[in-house]
């Protein structure tokens, strides 16, 4: 029963005696916790309580004259299950949800076709969705089995209408036909905006469109009571006749030696254009510029353009003539790297004036003579595209145009960095960025900036830190910044040492040439004559430096590995080597030259795995100076002429020279006991310096 009626509650009295007393108590719980009273020992068998709506339990206990009370008696209270549906009955858009609801736990049962449903009809779980015209019978049944009345609803969907439209001028009026049940309609645009902003109730609706607008697309949704919209009616699209105009600005958008851009503004109820040079009609489509190719140079052309529409033609515009110029030079890139980039062109009689160079749109040079025919660019960013084209000036200082280029810069690599020179009192540092110079180098020693140079040219430079402190440990760095972009630091950690060193320095083979030459003239690679030695250019392969002392000998050793031969260790060759040459003492460097000879150790030959090398050089007493004091700088310019020889002592026959590698070994050791002390110990291991360079032809 719905809240608000009451429940009556009886009490069986059975043979209960005449007089006998009952307690009669309510709870909105089944433990009866905070029980009300609704009678309290009296002789009432019957009493009403309010429903709530809530589940209610009552208790009764009775008590005879001489005062024995009896066991509760409990009961619940219950009422059938009702059911509920939502919306009612009506007319819907077809994407209108019917749920069902039930008052109590329990299930729903329900069918859609009128007939009377029952429990072993479709069993409701989710809202029914409606998809066509349908009467829904439902019944509900609670988890004690009772049963809800059976609820019909019939519901109608909501249909689109169907949508026409009539043209006059630039007005689009739009018709319907009207829908039964609809609430109101809304009008769409093909662009899913609606136009109205509310439903409206009448079955036509019109606009007029401004002239920018030739095209426009329309649709409708009927709308029900609910404001719920129906599916989309079929679209139609209108086409909006406004006149055409004559379309302005007739230009030439770029004058070039034998073609003429030309262009136009829009006509907005234009669907094309048609563009005519002398008369002739060189263009017809939907575009408002055309390039006309196939010109003469410094010839004047005449040109109309009119709007089209379909088989409609605007008036044609006044004639405009516009004059052809000399075709410019055309650059192209001859080498670019990362901070310069050159470009060449033929020259031309016709440029007097000469050339104008431009960079990203910019002129940065003037050159007057009509014979130049390149330029370099310099100062550039590394790693970054640029635009560049070139124009001539003829006589009378009209200039042509460039074909513009596209060049992009070498990316940034880091600078070389080593230590040219090192005492107890100081470290020499020489650095450089190949054969271009940046912006500015930037020198760090453990994060702290030491110094900035600004560069004006190509090249090594050298920087020295005089505050530097005996046996501690500094990393130096390196970086080039140019255009704003810094490049990776070059790194170097040296130990401040009154100990005699060597280190070594590969070259950079980017910026040196390590291209083997001959030295004679030679019928090829195969069967080398003896007279002939294959040698890599000065610096090719890197430089020892370091300080040295009196009591030291250097000693240099360069292996030279056939094809397929692998390296041993630095010990394993002065042990095939048998014994040391010495550095000779002359007052002069031996590499000076551009060319050496080099003693072959013949002990090797049948091993038949490696030719070994020993390299001379300066004598260091005549290097340093007199008193015994360290040499300020020892540098040694590395490269080869390795003769290679068989087993049987005759030069090598068949082998290809430019296919062997070479590495570069240096030890020293003391003369005597001084020595000893300056160098911290008899000998150094041997050092590797270079890790494989390879002959190139």
């Amino acid at each position: 029963m719905p809240a608000g009626d009451t429940y009556e509650i009886r009490i069986d009295t059975k043979n209960n005696p005449q007089g006998t007393e009952y307690i009669i108590q309510r709870s909105y719980n089944s433990n009866f916790s905070n029980p009300v009273v609704l009678s309290n020992w009296s002789t009432t068998t019957v009493v009403t309580d309010p429903i709530t709506g809530t589940p209610t339990y009552y208790r009764v206990k009775a008590r005879n004259s001489r005062g024995v009370e009896t066991d509760w008696e409990s009961v619940a209270a219950s009422l059938p299950p009702v059911l509920m549906i939502t919306p009612k009955q009506g007319i819907y858009s077809d994407d209108t949800k019917i749920a069902l609801q039930l008052d109590q736990t329990g299930k729903i049962y329900y069918t859609t076709d009128g007939s009377s449903p029952t429990t072993s009809s479709t069993e409701y779980k989710t809202p029914i969705n409606l998809s066509s015209d349908m009467t829904i019978k439902a019944l509900g049944v609670n988890d004690r089995s009772e049963q809800s009345n059976v609820i019909s609803e019939a519901y109608t969907v909501l249909r689109p209408s169907t949508l026409s439209y009539t043209v006059a001028g630039s007005t689009v009026t739009l018709g319907w036909t009207a829908v039964a049940g609809a609430a109101g309609y809304n009008v769409y645009d093909g662009e899913n905006k609606k136009l109205t902003p509310s439903p409206i109730t009448v079955v036509s609706w019109s606009e007029t469109l401004p002239i920018s607008v030739i095209q426009k697309s329309y649709y409708i949704r009927v709308v029900d009571s609910q404001g719920k919209e129906s599916r989309a009616s079929n679209t139609i699209g209108t086409l909006i006749n406004h006149p055409l105009t004559t379309p302005e600005n007739l230009r030439a958008e770029k004058i070039e030696g034998k073609s003429l851009t030309i262009a136009w503004d829009r006509d907005p109820a234009a669907t094309g254009y048609e563009l005519k040079r002398g008369g002739v009609v060189v263009y017809t489509g939907a575009g408002l510029s055309y390039k006309d190719t196939g010109l003469s140079e410094e010839t004047s052309y005449s040109y109309t353009v009119r709007s089209t529409r379909g088989s409609t033609f605007s008036d044609p515009s006044a004639s405009k003539t516009f004059k052809t110029i000399i075709t410019g030079p055309v650059a192209k890139l001859d080498w670019a790297s990362g901070t310069q980039a050159n470009v060449s062109w033929y020259w031309d009689y016709r440029f007097s004036g000469g050339y104008k160079v431009y960079l990203d749109g910019t002129m940065v040079k003037h050159l007057p003579d009509s014979r130049s025919s390149s330029y370099t660019f310099s100062k550039l960013t590394p790693g970054r595209e640029y635009t560049i084209y070139v124009s001539g000036i003829d006589s009378k200082g009209a200039e042509s145009n460039g074909d513009s280029i596209k060049i992009t810069t070498i990316s940034f690599s880091a600078p070389t960095l080593m230590i040219s020179d090192d005492t107890k009192d100081y470290v020499k540092l020489q650095y450089g960025w190949g054969n271009e110079y940046p912006d500015e180098f930037v020198i760090t020693r453990d994060g702290i900036e030491l110094h900035r140079d600004q560069p004006t040219y190509a090249g090594y430079r050298y920087f020295t830190d005089n505050s530097v402190v005996l046996d501690q440990t500094y990393t130096y760095k390196v970086k080039a910044i140019s255009g704003g972009v810094a490049s990776p630091e070059a790194v170097v950690t040296i130990k401040i040492s009154d100990i005699a060193s060597v280190t070594y320095k590969d070259w950079d083979l980017s910026t040196h040439d390590a291209t083997a030459r001959v030295s004679h003239d030679t019928v090829g690679l195969s069967g080398v004559p003896l007279s002939t030695s294959f040698q890599l250019k000065k610096g090719a392969l890197g430089r020892l430096s370091g300080r040295m002392h009196t009591d030291l000998t250097m000693y240099v050793v360069l292996s030279v590995a056939p094809p397929g031969v692998n390296y041993v260790s630095a010990e394993d060759e002065a042990r095939m080597i048998g014994n040391m040459y010495p550095l000779p003492t002359t007052s002069t460097d031996p590499f000076s030259n551009g060319s050496m000879s080099a003693t072959v150790n013949k002990n090797l030959l049948s091993l038949g795995r490696l030719v070994t090398l020993i390299m001379p050089g300066a004598g260091i007493s005549n290097w340093e100076g007199a008193g015994g004091n360290y040499k300020d700088t020892v540098m040694m310019d590395c490269y080869v002429a390795p003769y290679y020889y068989g087993n049987d002592g005759s030069p090598h026959k068949n082998v290809d020279v430019t296919k062997f590698a070479a590495n570069i070994y240096v030890k020293l050791v003391a003369n005597q006991a001084s020595g000893i002390e300056k160098l911290g110990g008899k000998e150094t291991p041997w050092l590797k310096c270079s890790s494989g360079i390879n002959y190139k032809k």
